[in-house]
């Protein structure tokens, strides 16, 4: 049975980046993969960028692994994914925004080694520089080099760390701290030898010139977080709030939904994930059981009532939810599954099934 998508499809068609955010352990990965994939299937060409630390996502779109390095989905060819690697993403950074020479001497500093793979918010930051890089233009005059991006972001508190990091990152560069460590006289550089002899000159050293290589890319770093924070507030960027009715996920999803307001970003839509269990040959949630028949008919309706019972509670909680968490497109429920997304054509097939919360 077929049902009628096509609001969700024009909603879907005027974005061209979408950014998943969500509490743990309700299927944000695997619907935003499904999303990236429905779009794909309607002719855009869509990437899916997951800086989710869990590597379910390759699996879901039938490949052998995800890494640094963009994909194509061989079953669908308008889509690709990739999966942020830390250090990979910063070593291919600095490459892209200074000369070879330059790049060597930073990819090569320990201060810089132990940055990139180990200092807080530096996967955040990261993250933000990937983001920009993806969808930005060569020229002016070109065109993106995909119609849409699809952003999954880590759970809660990690994708509040990454939505800060652009303006975390200015306000770095813009304060005295880098100044602090290249003074060349004064109390600072009088306080850069002492710490040179606590903790060793050539440690200090190394720091000192992974400021200078930060002190000389610092412009480049400040208009790009700009450039990020705008992209981020566009009208064709949709932030999807990714949950499910239970009540833990339901509060995480609360706090993170009024964190995001605090910063002036509203939420475009609401998924909610696992919403309700079909009814057999449909897309809609079980209907309450009627009267009469045999004592088969009886244990049926028994099970039947059951679980319009769990749809009916959920139902009235994710209305009370939206009621509380109002968005700009409404909710959309996705249905319980007997087991988990395998192939890309499933993953079409989820999205596909769409439900609006207003149907129900």
């Amino acid at each position: 049975m077929t049902h009628d998508t096509s609001s969700f499809d024009t909603w879907l068609d005027g974005q061209q980046l979408i950014v998943a955010v969500g509490p743990g352990g309700v299927g944000k990965t695997t619907s935003a993969a499904a999303l990236g994939a429905y779009a794909a299937s309607r002719g855009k060409k869509t990437l899916v960028l997951t800086i989710d630390p869990a590597r379910r996502l390759a699996s879901a779109l039938g490949l052998d692994g995800l890494s640094d390095a963009v994909k194509v989905v061989p079953a669908l060819p308008a889509l690709s994914a990739a999966m942020l690697d830390t250090k990979s993403s910063y070593d291919d950074l600095m490459r892209r925004i200074t000369t070879a020479e330059h790049a060597d001497r930073i990819l090569e500093n320990p201060a810089y080694r132990a940055f990139s793979k180990t200092m807080s918010q530096s996967h955040a930051y990261v993250a933000m520089e990937r983001l920009h890089y993806v969808t930005r233009k060569e020229r002016e005059d070109d065109a993106p080099t995909y119609d849409l991006v699809v952003l999954d972001t880590p759970p809660t508190s990690s994708a509040l760390d990454i939505l800060d990091a652009p303006g975390r990152l200015a306000r770095f560069l813009d304060e005295r701290i880098v100044e602090w460590f290249l003074a060349t006289e004064g109390p600072s550089a009088r306080a850069v030898k002492l710490l040179g002899r606590a903790l060793g000159s050539s440690t200090v050293e190394e720091i000192v010139k992974f400021f200078q290589a930060l002190a000389d890319l610092r412009e480049g770093f400040a208009s790009r977080a700009q450039e990020t924070i705008a992209l981020l507030r566009e009208e064709t960027t949709a932030f999807v709030l990714v949950t499910a009715p239970r009540t833990t996920t339901l509060a995480a999803a609360k706090t993170l939904h009024e964190e995001l307001s605090s910063r002036e970003i509203n939420v475009d839509a609401i998924f909610f994930n696992r919403a309700f269990v079909p009814e057999p040959g449909t897309f809609l949630p079980v209907h309450a059981p009627e009267e009469g028949g045999d004592e088969l008919a009886a244990a049926l309706r028994t099970v039947r009532a059951e679980v319009y019972g769990q749809n009916a509670h959920a139902i009235g909680e994710m209305k009370k939810f939206v009621t509380r968490a109002s968005s700009q497109n409404g909710a959309w429920l996705l249905p319980e599954r007997d087991a988990d997304v395998r192939d890309v054509d499933e993953l079409k097939g989820l999205m596909g099934s769409v439900v609006p919360l207003t149907a129900v």
